[in-house]
């Protein structure tokens, strides 16, 4: 089977073995724990989930299809960790789609 990958499939492939071998390597050379490296990890996943939850509002509204999804973004960035801005850009985020 000759598969033949395109520039974009080779970059994201280029990368995606970047992220594994580069971590391996640099346990291997001793420049980082094992705990380290998992420590790092962790907090990562961690901190890209508060992100996704942070921004609830703007990819409800994107994935909704809204025209204003900017202003629902604008308004969850400046004012969602007040938590009020939060639930009214969420409550806002869920509204029928304007005519």
């Amino acid at each position: 089977m000759n598969e033949q990958f395109t520039p974009k499939e080779q970059a994201i492939l280029g990368v995606v073995c970047l992220g594994i071998i580069a971590p391996g390597m640099l346990v291997l050379k001793g420049v980082v724990t094992i705990a380290g490296l998992l420590q790092f990890v962790m907090i990562a996943v961690v901190a890209l989930f508060a992100l996704a939850v942070y921004l609830l509002p703007t990819l409800k509204a994107c994935a909704n299809g809204r025209k204003d999804w900017w202003q629902i973004g604008l308004l969850n960035f400046y004012c969602g960790w007040t938590l009020l801005g939060w639930v009214i850009a969420l409550f806002w985020s869920m509204q029928r789609k304007s005519a």
